[in-house]
């Protein structure tokens, strides 16, 4: 045997052996990730108390996150809830609406040619728009005093 021949060999026997372990070394970070988003997700809940659990499910329905559709219409620090069932103060509801209608308006996708209206927005944002308001009333109602039995 040639020692060209044996140099081929000898490298072509070591990039399989090393394509194999960057293979698997990549399965195993997809497996990773896959289980610290669950065991993530897992200790997020915990941390919270898991007192949050219809909040978490608000969070999946409406595809967003209560801080999400805050920084959305811009309510991150000026609007807390109340303990449950106290009920949301109405000015805060009329802030809400009000900032819902300006970012709306603002970001009205274009009008058609020959059509009077529109802005300079798109449709995409506005959806994102009444998304975050949807979430945040849901929020609300959970947080709506009980019934009262009469």
């Amino acid at each position: 045997m040639s020692f060209p021949r044996l140099l081929a060999q000898i490298a072509f026997t070591g990039s399989r052996i090393l394509g194999r372990a960057f293979m698997e070394a990549g399965r195993q970070a997809v497996r990773n990730v896959r289980a610290g988003q669950v065991e993530g997700a897992a200790a997020a809940a915990s941390a919270r108390g898991g007192a949050s659990a219809p909040s978490n499910s608000l969070t999946v329905t409406h595809r967003m996150a209560l801080d999400e559709a805050r920084m959305i219409l811009n309510m991150q620090g000026d609007v807390s809830l109340p303990p449950r069932g106290q009920g949301i103060p109405d000015e805060v509801k009329r802030e809400l609406v009000e900032r819902y209608e300006r970012l709306f308006v603002i970001n009205a996708p274009p009008a058609p040619k020959g059509k009077q209206g529109g802005g300079q927005g798109s449709f995409y944002i506005q959806s994102k728009i009444v998304r975050a308001r949807e979430r945040i009333e849901a929020e609300w109602a959970l947080q709506a005093p009980p019934p009262q039995a009469s």
